[in-house]
């Protein structure tokens, strides 16, 4: 057998360690000369044969990686520092923030692994045992964490790929209705008399989110003269590129109900009777109470009634109006018009019956 060439000097080398040890096959790199001139070596892994760590020696010759040793935790709390500053957060919001704390919560179980040695596998195991007791939209933030944590670890050259976008998430559950029917949209306009209903009927005339609903002000509010019309519409959104600081139209029927809140002058557009704004929890409280004493079913075996099923609402009606495609998209905050009408338009029973009479 021949003779295996020795490696050239200063380029690393790999050896035995004495005992009997799982991983006893050392990679050992010189980092550099200190002050002294002597030579700065550094252990970048140890493996269970002599050709695993011939393989990862060869691997870091062609990707040299700076830090090899660092944790999943460790970098978890560099990027969180730097993401989490007073600067960063002026980009994300507070419960994008507790998102991101929710999801590393998930990843206890490598906390104390080389996040170099990470692979897909290992998020994989953790997605596939919330399968079946988490939403598809929570293990998707779970995913999404996983590639920041990647972006910054490729930024500092701790690691030359992203194992993250490999992961598969389960399909997403869409309820077979997640919006107001007619019937109940008359409700809602027969009872406008009432506080929250005004502030129901105003956000199911917009395509917001209900944490950006919450969130409008006086400054927000923004008048146009087109061809001699002044028209009204806010500008607002913050969750993806599509649907930030987007202008949102106030249809001519919601008007009496703006100028109603307007009227309050309080902190927020949508508040309470004394001005003071709603939480996303105070709102939804009082949301389901609405619904309960106006006897709107809103929880069945297919069917679940949230504050988000105006916005659904809101698509649904665009559809019906014959808003498609892009612009539909647009109003509700969207870059895939595709998504708008897979996730947020739905046919009732009374669209199909209209459907089928036009045979």
């Amino acid at each position: 057998m021949a003779k295996q060439l020795k490696r050239p000097n200063n380029a690393g080398c790999v050896y035995k360690l004495n005992g009997r040890r799982r991983n006893p096959w050392a990679v050992r790199i010189l980092k550099g000369i200190d002050k002294n001139g002597k030579r700065v070596r550094q252990i970048i892994g140890y493996y269970p044969t002599k050709t695993d760590a011939l393989k990862a020696l060869a691997i870091y010759d062609i990707h040299p990686t700076e830090r090899p040793s660092v944790t999943l935790c460790e970098l978890y709390n560099e990027w969180s520092s730097e993401k989490y500053s007073s600067t960063a957060t002026r980009s994300i919001s507070k419960s994008t923030i507790e998102n991101y704390k929710a999801a590393y919560k998930k990843l206890e179980p490598l906390y104390n692994k080389k996040f170099k040695d990470l692979r897909t596998a290992h998020f994989q195991s953790i997605v596939n045992s919330y399968v079946g007791k988490l939403k598809h939209s929570t293990l998707h933030k779970f995913q999404i964490l996983c590639s920041l944590l990647y972006d910054y670890a490729m930024m500092n050259d701790i690691v030359h790929k992203n194992y993250a976008e490999f992961i598969i998430l389960p399909e997403a559950d869409k309820s077979l209705s997640d919006s107001l029917t007619d019937f109940e949209i008359q409700v809602l306009f027969n009872n406008d008399n009432l506080h929250m209903v005004k502030a129901m009927l105003i956000m199911m005339h917009m395509g917001f989110r209900l944490s950006v609903d919450l969130s409008l002000t006086i400054f927000d509010l923004e008048t146009v003269f087109i061809e001699g019309k002044k028209v009204m519409f806010f500008r607002g959104g913050n969750k993806t590129k599509a649907g930030k600081n987007r202008p949102m139209p106030i249809p001519e029927k919601i008007r009496e109900y703006l100028d109603y809140f307007l009227s309050l002058q309080g902190d927020t557009i949508i508040c309470h009777p004394d001005g003071k704004p709603y939480t996303p929890a105070t709102f939804r409280k009082y949301f389901y109470k609405t619904l309960d004493d106006l006897q709107i079913e809103r929880n069945t075996n297919n069917r679940k009634l949230t504050p988000h099923c105006l916005k659904h609402t809101y698509a649904t009606l665009l559809d019906r109006a014959g808003v498609k495609g892009k612009t539909k998209a647009s109003l509700c905050g969207h870059s895939n018009p595709e998504f708008t009408d897979e996730v947020y338009t739905h046919k009732h029973i009374s669209d199909l019956i209209d459907a089928a009479n036009q045979l």
